[in-house]
């Protein structure tokens, strides 16, 4: 109750009764800023991985599409003839030691979001260090040339040669504040250090996307639903097989309600089961819904695979990368991958 009165404060134009608490965001603010000076200063030890590594993450809490750009962005280097590998934290399980991901890899052991990456056919490892991730990466696949390391802006133990963030393109930055006052995880000026900032999403009216002095001018990516997926025969259905009936829309994921808006853009309406995010799926989450087909997000089917019956449709998302974003990115890579020398690896 209190997380979503919060979250109103948040994603307003200003923070409102949540300015009670901004000696909290003062306080989160100086450790975030004394966090970065002793890695700056090498106080605190950051580690390099064998190949360049590339952050996706974001300044904000909550989705803002990091999945399916993580995706999106290894077809694009698949594409243009790297060897990508994926690293990441597997919440909510944040496993201590490294795990190779596969298929067959329960989500209950190396989370939700790595299984659809690893669906992908490129080599993924878990680990709540992404350092120790990268590395045993690097070692069980020497063919990867390239580490997407997913939602790790925040993880500053692990070098990095690119910094990817991500904006909601509906939301936005919020009411620009630190935690618990605002949304923010970082500071804003945080974001004139990345090497891209790209908004996901529609490009709403009104949303603020001016970053600090000095940051990157903003790429936006739009997304698109795919045709839906019956995840027990593969078998897809047009958007009409679903329009006029009574459909139920289940999703645990950051905001289930852009899931169901976006289905509405396609004529598709239903009753939606919103669930929080990295929601754990049990048997009785679909036992307690009556016959209509339910529409779900591929993170939601990678958990709901052992219970599912011919109710149970996937719906994919997918990102389109720009062109030119991924000319410019796979340029630094060419240029990174042509340099003589590289800094050493630091060993912790």
């Amino acid at each position: 109750m209190i997380r979503r009165w919060l979250e109103r404060q948040w994603w307003q134009p200003k923070p409102g009764a949540a300015w009670f608490l901004a000696p909290l965001s003062w306080l989160h603010g100086v450790v975030i800023r004394l966090r970065r000076t002793l890695y700056r200063r090498g106080v605190l030890a950051r580690g390099r991985a064998p190949v360049p590594v590339i952050v996706v993450g974001n300044l904000v809490v909550g989705g803002t599409g990091k999945t399916p750009f993580t995706g999106a962005l290894i077809d694009a280097l698949s594409e243009a003839g790297f060897r990508p590998g994926v690293v990441s934290r597997g919440h909510p399980v944040a496993p201590a030691t490294p795990i190779v991901v596969t298929r067959a890899s329960p989500a209950e052991h190396v989370g939700d979001e790595p299984l659809i990456h690893a669906a992908r056919g490129v080599p993924v490892v878990v680990c709540r260090d992404r350092l120790r991730a990268a590395r045993h990466l690097c070692a069980h696949d020497p063919a990867v040339d390239v580490i997407i390391a997913d939602d790790a802006l925040q993880h500053a133990r692990l070098a990095r040669d690119i910094e990817i963030e991500l904006v909601s393109a509906e939301r936005g930055y919020g009411n620009g504040q630190l935690l618990p006052v605002g949304p923010l995880r970082e500071p804003l000026e945080r974001a004139a250090t990345c090497d891209f900032r790209v908004f996901v999403g529609d490009d709403a009216p009104g949303v603020r996307r001016a970053g600090p002095p000095g940051s990157p001018e903003p790429w936006l990516v739009r997304r698109a639903l795919v045709y839906p997926r019956h995840l027990l025969t593969g078998q897809t259905a047009g958007w009409d097989a679903f329009q006029g009936r009574r459909i139920t829309i289940m999703a645990g994921i950051a905001h289930p309600e852009l899931f169901a808006r976006a289905l509405e853009r396609h004529g598709v309406a239903g009753t939606l089961v919103a669930l929080p995010d990295h929601h754990v799926y049990r048997a009785d989450d679909l036992a307690r819904l009556d016959d209509a087909p339910i529409l779900v997000t591929e993170k939601d089917a990678v958990k709901l695979a052992r219970f599912a019956d011919a109710r149970v449709w996937v719906v994919p998302l997918r990102l389109e990368l720009p062109t030119a974003f991924v000319a410019t990115l796979t340029g630094r890579l060419h240029a990174l991958r042509g340099a003589a020398t590289r800094s050493p690896a630091v060993e912790s």
